[in-house]
């Protein structure tokens, strides 16, 4: 009963379970959206914005960035929460904005092409489109992990440093800290929650209509052992309908 969604140009929308409500108009973009409590809510975007709910308001706070799009890494608690924009880290520790610069660590490694970037298992974890999946050493500079190969890569998400999964729309790569098993499943977004033992994934996607004159956009679902898929939506390639974002909400349900 408390979910949040950006929407273009610059709108934040809150649900309460029942309803959508308009909870802040801008006319930056924004669409990173991270949030610790019911009153510890950030959201950020386009140009260095970011902005803070306590509960009540939304709050501008400067990002130290006034070019280049932020967007949400992950947060521990509400005095330690992350962004990322170009090839710099940015982390609130409950007082104050700082920044710390990426420093690129191998010739093979273009900040500038990141699509994603996770701190899961202590270590932080970056993707991107030239297929490289990277760690931080402890100096802040670049470590590949997996050289380019898996191109393309649009997410990710992990529940320790050797479970990781990336999403490259038309495949899932599983890292398991070690080697990297390919999943034909054409997911361009990719999450889960892990219990147990197991790992429940929730993935999203599109296939062409069988006439190949629209896009079906895919919602996919992994229990722990079998994968299984639904057509959700039908659209024109004009309308350009696909999912940009999917949030597990506990075992056995998403949205």
């Amino acid at each position: 009963d408390d979910f949040w969604l950006t929407a273009l140009p610059g709108n934040v929308l809150h649900s309460n379970g029942t309803t959508f409500t308009r909870s802040f108009t801008g006319t930056v973009p924004v669409g990173g959206i991270i949030g610790t409590a019911a009153n510890d809510i950030w959201v950020s975007g386009a140009e260095g914005t970011l902005l803070h709910w306590n509960g009540a308001v939304w709050t501008p706070v400067a990002s130290g960035h006034t070019e280049g799009f932020l967007d949400r890494a992950g947060a521990t608690g509400p005095n330690d929460v992350w962004w990322w924009i170009g090839s710099d880290l940015v982390h609130w520790d409950g007082t104050a904005i700082a920044t710390t610069t990426i420093a690129p660590g191998s010739a093979t490694v273009n900040t500038s092409q990141f699509t994603d970037a996770e701190r899961i298992g202590g270590r932080w974890w970056l993707v991107g489109y030239s297929g490289t999946v990277s760690t931080l050493t402890a100096a802040s500079a670049l470590q590949p992990v997996v050289e380019p190969g898996m191109m393309g890569m649009q997410s990710m998400w992990g529940a320790a440093d050797n479970d990781l999964y990336f999403a490259t729309g038309g495949e899932i790569f599983h890292w398991d800290g070690a080697t990297t098993t390919r999943l034909p499943v054409t997911a361009r977004r990719v999450t889960g929650v892990r219990t147990g033992n197991v790992d429940e994934l929730f993935a999203g996607g599109y296939r062409l209509s069988d006439d190949r004159t629209q896009y079906v956009a895919l919602g996919f679902h992994h229990d722990g052992t079998t994968w299984t898929s639904v057509d959700l939506d039908v659209a024109p390639f004009a309308a350009n309908r696909y999912f940009e974002a999917i949030a597990p909400l506990g075992a056995g349900e998403a949205i």
